[in-house]
């Protein structure tokens, strides 16, 4: 016997079950759960990925770069009319977010699909994101990153420059990390 969109046995795994009490009841930490190997560098892939229902097009959001326009376009093409609400919290009938990940990871494998995303130009992107979330203060974001910006010297109303500079090392830091 297995779950409903799992290829996790229940009688042989009850242990497992006992360890991890979500994977019966969500779909989610069984699809995380089953990517347990997947090669880190591809869950950001997966978790920002989108496709037709056909995923014969494969399409990475960038957050900033046109994502929800060509979000909303996709979907007026595949279902003629874009959601009416958050594009990108939606589950309107096309592939979106890491619980597709197996379907993604077939899809961007195989030569006739079209994958594409779209990038900002990164000294823009990078003053913009600065900007949204450390002068501005405006990204829901924020309450992620404000304290460990803080403990590597940001100080909130300080000086802009100083700030920035301590901006760019966490990015790269960041980025170090993801791998």
């Amino acid at each position: 016997m297995t779950l409903s969109g799992s290829d996790i046995p229940v009688r042989e795994n009850l242990r497992l079950f006992r360890q991890i009490p979500m994977l019966p009841f969500s779909y989610r930490a069984r699809a995380n759960f089953a990517a347990r190997g997947l090669d880190p560098r591809l869950v950001p892939v997966y978790t920002n990925g989108m496709a037709t229902q056909d995923y014969r097009v494969f399409f990475l959001r960038n957050s900033k770069a046109g994502c929800t326009t060509i979000a909303k376009l996709i979907f007026e093409m595949e279902l003629g009319s874009a959601p009416q609400q958050r594009v990108h919290r939606t589950r309107n009938g096309l592939p979106m977010g890491f619980r597709f990940w197996r379907e993604f990871h077939e899809a961007v494998h195989r030569p006739e699909t079209f994958r594409f995303t779209f990038v900002s130009e990164p000294v823009k992107r990078a003053r913009s994101a600065f900007f949204d979330f450390f002068v501005d203060r405006k990204n829901p974001g924020l309450y992620k990153h404000d304290k460990p910006m803080q403990r590597r010297g940001y100080v909130p109303g300080g000086d802009i420059q100083k700030n920035f500079d301590v901006f760019v090392a966490y990015v790269e830091e960041s980025m170090e990390l993801r791998g």
